[in-house]
């Protein structure tokens, strides 16, 4: 009998424990067993809350239209050759960033051994064509072609309706960021090279 007694014991507990249960769940006033109810329907006809804003970025590395390129396409007549193949991929993107290497100056072909860079102007308009929303003009070449190739880029770029990050007419506008909204978001882009 003595080994019983706690199994005795822990049975009745469990016993008592569901007539508390089953009494005290029938007693509930009728108001809050209500609420209980309308609760348990809200929730089911819940409408799920929207999701956070997302973005596409594209973030592509040094966009080099200069030398050989720029000769490619002046003998295709078309300044989105050097993209054909990515155009569609970065059309489909919210938000398309790059680093251009070239400043935008009309000129003479750049010979293909030459560090110097100038790509025709025409570029600005084809980079905005295939998809680019901003571009960083930090770089080790955007001053090739001295202050008017700088300015010249900024000019066209801006028609264009691309930001430009890193450079500026001045130092202080150097360092302000391109700021772009898009899918309900706001995103500063900011571009820095190496002092030459």
């Amino acid at each position: 009998m003595s080994k019983f007694l706690p199994i005795l014991i822990l049975g009745g507990i469990v016993v008592f424990g569901v007539i508390l249960f089953f009494n005290f769940s029938k007693k509930m006033p009728s108001g809050e067993n209500e609420k209980a109810k309308e609760k348990a329907e809200d929730s089911e006809n819940n409408i799920p809350e929207a999701p956070e804003p997302l973005i596409n970025l594209v973030a592509v590395g040094d966009i080099m239209l200069s030398r050989n390129v720029g000769r490619k396409m002046a003998e295709n007549k078309d300044y989105q050759y050097p993209f054909l193949a990515t155009k569609d991929f970065l059309q489909r993107a919210d938000l398309v960033f790059g680093n251009l290497e070239s400043p935008l100056l009309s000129g003479p072909p750049v010979e293909n051994s030459s560090m110097i860079f100038r790509a025709d102007p025409e570029c600005a308009l084809a980079l905005a064509a295939v998809g680019f929303d901003v571009l960083s003009l930090a770089n080790n070449h955007i001053m090739n072609q001295g202050p008017k190739g700088l300015l010249n880029t900024l000019v066209l770029l801006t028609e264009a309706g691309i930001k430009t990050a890193g450079a500026g007419t001045e130092k202080a506008k150097a360092h302000w960021p391109a700021i772009i909204e898009k899918n309900g978001l706001t995103i500063a882009f900011l571009a820095y090279a190496y002092p030459g």
